[in-house]
Order: structure tokens, then C-alpha cells, then sequence
């Protein structure tokens, strides 16, 4: 029978390895910044919340090749995205997040937009629709992913990201919602039941978005 190590050995040893100056020059990150990623897989405490709110080292760590270590470095700001406090103090790494999706993984896009999804809850339609316009074009190229799971959460990231603009914005964001609309249009037919069901449903509310952005310009959207 296969016994496995108590989990507080499996994070010091974590810790241990994290701490390898030779690890941080081939990543080229600091000792400070890869001793972070042991605390993702600690009990989330108000402590080691305390000590992960670093967005700065964070955001550092996000822009590593390695995928284990960016995802232990998504994995802690999902921890701090699911408080509205520490939710607000990474706002601002919201771009740098949606970047990772290029990376085509399927366990990072998926981290990223529970991040987003969670920080956009906490702050409210008004104030997410500031980080609104500089991320939609992220999504577009998440409608075609192979994973339907990553499909699926695209869409419905990018619906709320619609609802979210307010009108100050319309100009900008006009461009991005009927960019959605091709994709859509195109995959309709998913062979995933669940994908093809919110395809539908959301091809017909951005189109009320798009309806309701060319009645802003008050000149039929041009």
C-alpha cells in the first residue's frame, strides 16, 4: 500500500525547491517571488492570504514560460480572487492575467477565467467595465479552443463582459461584441451540447448588445 508523505512535508519540501537559486535564474525570477507559490497550496488563512497580496511579485511570476509555475502563480490569485478585499488589490493585473490564455493550456485559460470571472463579481458592472475593453479581444480566439470546457467559459466570460460596459465606453467595445458574433455564428452547431446551448443564447444577447450600441451613436451606427 502506497503511503503518501503528511501534506505540511510536501510543503516544506515544496518550499525547499522553490527557494533553488539556479531555479530562479533559469526562470528569472527571485527567491522572494518563487517562495510565493508554496503558500497556493497551503490552507487559505487570512496569514497566508496576508503574505500571497504581493501583486506585484505576482505578476512577475505570471510572465514566466514554465506552465507549473505560472499555474501556481494563477492558482494563488484565484485564492485572492474569491475575497472581495484581495480581489481588488490584483484589479489592476487583470490584462496581464488574460495574456496567459495565449499559452493555448488548458488548465491556465481555465484559471484565468475563474480569476476574472470572480474579480468582475467583486467589483460591480461600473468598475469592471474599465478592465472590460482592454481584455474582449483576449476572448475571441477562446471561442475555437479545443477544450469545450474552455469554449463554453469564453462565452459566457465575454457575455458578462457586454453587460458590464457602460455607455461612456460603447465606442470602444462596439468593435469587440461584433467580432464575437462571427465565431459564434460559425460554431453554432458544437458538437457539445452544453457549448452549442450557450452559443445560441449568447449569439442573441450580444446581438441586443450591438442593437443597443448602434442606438447609442444616434446616427444608426455609424
Amino acid at each position: 500500500m502506497l503511503h503518501l508523505p503528511h501534506p505540511a512535508l510536501i510543503v516544506e519540501e515544496l518550499y525547499s525547491v522553490l527557494q533553488d537559486q539556479q531555479l530562479c535564474e533559469i526562470f528569472n525570477i527571485s527567491t522572494a517571488e518563487l517562495g510565493l507559490l508554496h503558500l497556493p497550496v497551503m490552507p487559505p488563512t487570512e496569514g497566508t492570504l496576508k503574505d500571497l497580496c504581493k501583486p506585484a511579485a505576482l505578476q512577475n511570476i505570471l510572465k514566466t514560460e514554465s506552465l507549473p509555475i505560472l499555474w501556481l502563480g494563477l492558482r494563488g490569485l484565484l485564492l485572492l480572487s474569491e475575497r472581495r478585499e484581495t480581489a481588488r488589490e490584483i484589479r489592476a493585473l487583470l490584462p496581464t492575467i488574460m495574456e496567459t490564455t495565449s499559452t493555448g493550456n488548458t488548465d491556465i485559460i481555465l484559471e484565468a477565467l475563474r480569476i476574472f470571472k470572480n474579480v468582475m463579481r467583486h467589483l460591480g458592472m461600473r468598475e469592471a467595465s474599465s478592465s472590460a475593453v482592454t481584455v474582449a479581444e483576449k476572448m475571441l480566439p477562446l471561442f475555437n479552443h479545443v477544450s469545450s470546457e474552455v469554449r463554453e467559459g469564453s462565452i459566457r466570460l465575454f457575455r458578462d463582459l457586454m453587460e458590464a460596459v457602460v455607455w461612456w465606453q460603447k465606442g470602444s467595445m462596439k468593435k469587440n461584441v461584433r467580432g464575437g458574433l462571427l465565431p459564434l455564428l460559425l460554431r453554432m452547431s458544437d458538437e457539445i451540447p452544453s457549448v452549442a446551448q450557450v452559443r445560441v443564447s449568447d449569439l442573441i444577447r450580444m446581438q441586443a448588445s450591438v442593437c443597443r450600441a448602434q442606438g447609442w451613436t444616434g446616427n444608426g451606427g455609424q
